[in-house]
């Protein structure tokens, strides 16, 4: 071990392949900075060490300390290029200070990497979205140039810094210390790598693997990057899994994960790194080991591009909550070895089984009880009543003619605030207690108010009836219009008379079938309580005013666009007792070959009761 100043440090760096990529992030950059620009500029300031191996080409594989020597490199650059923009200019802020860089740096596995970095300071985003290493240097570079234009009074002093008193603890392997071994200490004890990272090390490392050609180890970078890119999708990444893609360094590392069939809650860190080291390290790799592993992956692919694999499965991994469906199913298709069509019948086996645990219950004797999708209720059956929901509406675009059509469960995953049940006919206002919620309320049933009285006309109601609306739409404008005389007691009295004008038109009252099935839609929670304290028609403008900035599910659009239900049935204003039977007969339908042996659905009883 020998302590170097940055400046002197006259070498090639070469990054071999087993090692991860660039990934410091902007935090990272400016904390490195931050801290040399605080030091004592009287003291030395030591950076950790690094850990070198001479190579054949007479520079040294960098084995620990890649990320901050390329971030010391990208440093380099841009006060480069501040001293070529002031070149023969007197107020140039580094004067005579040296401030090319003294060495230069190459990845074993992208070896453009010295061209991008020695151009990183001209590079622009679309070039270093290219690959995920030069995404974040070009990142790290726009965080050197924020934090230097925050703080241009540093400049010359970490230029000084660097050549003068910015120090490294070098330290240089002999020829008998195998790197690959040195490199995996170094980085299992402190934790900094990925599974993925020391799984893909195993492939790249020299010493063992007498049958990857540098050739296969090329062929395995490409595919190794293009599985990431795959994975960065947010389609693809919803269809596998319900977890969030940032809970992830790198995106492949789930990917091996269900291959190791790693389990939810394994304490393990490395779980997956030491099931591929006790499955590949023992053995001479070859590169047919890593095409295993890529076949596993085009499976998933296959899956996902797959439309009713990518449904069936995509249901069966959004109701979750184990985390385990995915590794599941795919066990078992690899150990039966099925195909794609055995596949499909047997996610419909599991469909059909998450719906008989929703209507399949037992009663206190333990007596099997099976009950329809109407019987459901609000409350004590919520949870089953999301997932049949979910699934009418994966299935309803399965079911759609275009078949470019999927349903989106990254969408479904990220709806904003979560999922909720919403109520499509009116509930009580009990919860508006503050004036700027009456004022909100009146000012939007208002509107829909006056809409109903044109209905009215269109439909020849009595004299009498029209009387009442017109009494009503008096009422709220000079509540909305005197805010000094606005009360609760003023504010329950128009909304008690509101649902006796107009939402009491059903045959039956709201609290009847209030919290049943057929009055169940799902929506994404919103901040906005107007939403569930509206009648049906001020909902629909509220929800179809949603669907341009949120993801609200087709069978939520097409029940406020009344799609269900028949046109000679259809009135515009309220959610009746067609609309709901039409509801449910749908959700029926679409739900058939999911529901169990000698369900009766709704329809059928119907006309079972009219040939009585």
């Amino acid at each position: 071990m020998t302590i170097k100043t940055v400046g002197d440090i006259k070498a090639h760096f070469s990054i071999p392949a087993f090692q991860r990529g660039y990934r410091w992030e902007r935090l990272q950059v400016r904390q490195l900075l931050d801290d040399i620009s605080k030091s004592d500029c009287q003291m030395p300031y030591y950076l950790q060490p690094i850990v070198v191996a001479p190579n054949k080409q007479g520079g040294f594989d960098l084995i620990d300390g890649q990320q901050r020597m390329t971030t010391i490199y990208i440093v380099y650059q841009y006060l480069r290029m501040v001293s070529d923009q002031f070149a023969n200019n007197p107020l140039n802020p580094l004067g005579k200070i040296a401030v090319a860089p003294p060495y230069t740096i190459t990845y074993e596995t992208r070896k453009d990497s010295q061209t991008f970095l020695e151009n990183i300071c001209s590079e622009q985003i679309a070039d270093a979205k290219v690959f995920p290493d030069f995404l974040y240097m070009w990142h790290a570079y726009k965080e050197v140039e924020k934090w230097f234009g925050e703080h241009p009074q540093y400049i010359a002093s970490i230029a000084a810094a660097l050549n003068e008193r910015v120090k490294i603890i070098w330290y240089e392997l002999s020829d008998t210390i195998d790197n690959w071994e040195k490199f995996a200490d170094l980085n299992i004890g402190k934790i900094p790598l990925t599974n993925s990272e020391l799984v893909k090390a195993l492939f790249m490392r020299d010493a063992t693997n007498k049958n990857i050609t540098e050739q296969d180890k090329s062929i395995i970078v490409a595919q190794w990057d293009s599985i990431e890119r795959d994975l960065h999708d947010p389609l693809f990444w919803g269809f596998l899994t319900n977890k969030k893609q940032s809970e992830y360094d790198t995106l492949i590392d789930l990917l091996l994960d269900i291959i190791a069939e790693k389990k939810p809650g394994e304490k393990d860190d490395f779980y997956t790194f030491q099931y591929f080291e006790k499955e590949l390290g023992a053995k001479d790799v070859s590169k047919g080991n890593w095409d295993d592993i890529y076949l596993q992956y085009q499976c998933l692919k296959d899956w996902y591009n797959d439309r009713t694999t990518y449904h069936l499965l995509g249901y069966l991994v959004a109701i979750d909550k184990s985390g385990r469906t995915l590794t599941d199913v795919y066990r078992k298709y690899k150990t039966e070895r099925l195909s794609l069509r055995r596949l499909r019948e047997e996610l419909k086996r599991n469909v059909k089984a998450s719906i008989d645990n929703i209507l399949i219950t037992k009663n206190k004797d333990g007596k099997e009880v099976k009950r329809t999708i109407a019987d459901l209720q609000y409350g004590k059956d919520s949870d089953g009543i999301e997932k049949v929901l979910t699934l009418f509406n994966v299935m309803s675009t399965e079911c759609m003619d275009d078949k470019m059509q999927r349903y989106s469960f990254h969408a479904h995953k990220t709806v904003n605030g979560g999922w909720s049940l919403e109520h499509i006919h009116a509930q009580r206002s009990d919860t508006l207690n503050k004036q700027e919620q009456w004022k909100k309320w009146v000012g939007l049933h208002l509107k829909s108010l006056r809409r109903y009285r044109d209905y009215q006309i269109l439909s020849r109601k009595d004299n009498a009836a029209l009387t009442e609306t017109d009494a009503l739409i008096d009422k709220m404008d000079n509540f909305w219009e005197d805010d000094k005389s606005q009360s609760q007691i003023k504010f329950d009295d128009i909304t008690a008379e509101f649902a006796r004008v107009v939402v009491s038109v059903d045959q039956r009252t709201s609290d009847t079938y209030k919290d049943e099935m057929g009055n169940m839609a799902l929506l994404g929670k919103n901040d906005n309580s107007m939403l569930s304290n509206s009648v049906f028609d001020v909902k629909r403008g509220l929800i179809m005013e949603a669907m341009s900035n949120s993801f609200v599910p087709v069978c939520t659009q097409r029940v406020f666009l009344k799609a269900y239900t028949h046109q000679d049935d259809n009135q515009p204003y309220f959610w009746g007792e067609e609309d709901r039977t039409a509801y449910i007969d749908e959700m029926e339908r679409i739900l058939d070959e999911f529901l169990y042996d000698g369900y009766k659905t709704q329809k059928s009883i119907r006309e079972e009761k009219n040939e009585q």
